[in-house]
């Protein structure tokens, strides 16, 4: 679990401590758009970080030794244009889960990977898996799964220059789990004379990647200044969490990948492999672990909501959206998301189809959930 006594959550009477100042200016300050991203705890207390911490500082010494009013402060810190929808893009591969409605109001680019079955071809957008993907992992296990090649990073970026955008924001999946991170860079490098491609390793995979692309996109098109959609990428960075309960791991046995075995051993291999992991991605590596087994899905995702819980405790009940991810089990996706709604009221609950990246990778039947 993460331990957020290291990111140093303050509420606004520790703040005030630090700084000297009344909770009044505080809040004043906020009203005012000085403090972009505060966060709020699910009872709607204000949270402040480190970064809220600098900015008032800042703020402070612009006052003292500028004697700068704070509309003029403001334009300072963070300077608006009214054009900056149109200079900025975010762009994701097709391990990053989101819902089409967010990726088609908020422009989202994805660069696919290919996924394939022998002959049968996907181009995988991270936007679902194909009912062709089912049928055919029923017949042979999991299928082969390609990143994205530095030239397709690259087209992307060229095409989406072009339109004239002038900063793009790629984000992928951990760079534990894939080398999509490395060969962005590699493109970003390449196309520098035309476009300036900030490459972001979210250090999640999925539902996690998806939400924090969305809530940039989001800032984006909610025209903020640079600086404040910087800034929000510092701060939601290390906010986002994300568990998988895998339904079955018999797909191990696919493919001949344990043919040797007798039928003796096979059988307790099977007995084995029926236990439903909890998986999740240790904090700031984006490695996968198994965080626990249990015997059934039901106390699987039982004990992910519990886990959950104190996460969200532990951050200060600080909340912005959770998203349900689903491989293949869609009514088992309802019924855990209508529970969270419940356990989580005012905070926003959504759905979201795993991608034939995530399937591959965590199996063909799962529920993940990701909150940031």
């Amino acid at each position: 679990m993460v331990d957020y006594s290291k990111r140093k959550l303050y509420k606004i009477g520790q703040l005030t401590e630090l700084l000297d100042l009344t909770p009044r200016t505080i809040r004043y300050y906020d009203q005012f758009g000085l403090l972009p991203h505060v966060k709020r705890s699910e009872g709607g207390i204000r949270l402040f970080d480190d970064e809220d911490l600098e900015i008032i500082k800042r703020i402070r010494r612009l006052q003292k030794e500028e004697f700068l009013p704070l509309d003029v402060i403001k334009d300072r810190l963070f300077h608006r244009t009214p054009t900056a929808e149109n200079l900025r893009a975010v762009v994701v591969d097709g391990a990053a889960s989101i819902e089409a409605p967010y990726r088609d109001t908020l422009s989202i680019t994805a660069v696919p990977f290919t996924v394939s079955f022998n002959k049968m071809v996907i181009k995988d957008y991270g936007m679902g898996v194909p009912s062709a993907f089912w049928q055919k992992m029923e017949k042979r296990g999991l299928p082969k799964i390609e990143a994205p090649s530095v030239a397709d990073f690259e087209q992307c970026y060229r095409g989406l220059a072009k339109t004239g955008v002038k900063t793009i924001y790629s984000i992928h999946l951990s760079q534990t789990l894939s080398p999509c991170y490395d060969l962005a860079k590699q493109a970003a490098h390449r196309v520098s004379d035309e476009v300036n491609v900030v490459v972001i390793d979210s250090k999640s995979i999925g539902v996690g990647q998806g939400l924090f692309a969305q809530m940039i996109a989001q800032s984006i098109h909610d025209e903020d200044s640079t600086d404040a959609t910087e800034l929000l990428i510092s701060k939601l960075l290390p906010l986002i969490y994300e568990l998988y309960t895998l339904d079955r791991l018999d797909y191990l046995l696919s493919d001949g990948f344990l043919k040797e075995v007798n039928d003796g051993q096979k059988q307790f291999l099977n007995k084995f492999l029926q236990f439903k992991p909890i998986i999740q991605l240790s904090e700031g590596t984006g490695t996968l672990d198994i965080y626990s087994c249990s015997k059934t899905r039901d106390e699987a995702v039982a004990q992910m909501i519990e886990v959950l819980e104190g996460e969200i405790a532990n951050r200060v009940k600080y909340i912005k959206q959770i998203t349900v991810e689903y491989v293949y089990l869609y009514s088992e996706a309802k019924v855990l998301a209508n529970e969270l709604k419940k356990r989580f009221p005012g905070t926003p609950v959504t759905l979201v189809e795993g991608s034939s990246v995530v399937a591959t990778l965590v199996g063909p039947e799962a529920l993940g959930v990701g909150i940031i």
